[in-house]
């Protein structure tokens, strides 16, 4: 069963990728415990990784798929949503966790754990987007 979308604001700095994890269980209904559901992660200075991301999610019973599209291949007919995107920040090596939920014809709507609900044209989008990807095939 699926929900509406909801967005879940980041606690600290490093745990974008926590939100994720919960905003995707929010949108499928599903039971998250942080302190159960995060108890192999292994964190870092700067959160965790796809893997880590992927391996919470098939604990609690999804079926994901990391993959890594060209920047311009990313469109709603290429992956399900809503799906976990990996973006960088500026013109360091930090990397933040999305939630893209819809696709439009010329916008990406998407759920930032730090800046909200945000909308931006392909280009603007693909400025920052790695183009790695984790599909929930739920």
């Amino acid at each position: 069963m699926k929900n509406q979308f909801t967005l879940v604001r980041q606690q600290k700095n490093n745990d974008c990728g926590i939100a994720c994890i919960k905003m995707i269980c929010k949108y499928y209904l599903t039971d998250f415990n942080e302190e159960k559901d995060l108890k192999y992660v292994q964190f870092s200075p700067n959160g965790i990784n796809i893997k880590d991301i992927r391996n919470v999610l098939n604990r609690l019973g999804f079926k994901t798929e990391a993959v890594k599209l060209p920047k311009s291949k990313i469109s709603a007919s290429s992956i399900t949503l809503p799906a976990i995107a990996c973006i960088k920040l500026g013109n360091i090596d930090l990397y933040h966790y999305i939630i893209v939920y819809k696709i439009e014809e010329n916008y990406i709507n998407y759920a930032d754990p730090s800046n909200g609900l945000m909308k931006k044209t392909f280009d603007e989008f693909n400025i920052n987007f790695t183009g790695e990807l984790i599909l929930i095939l739920k």
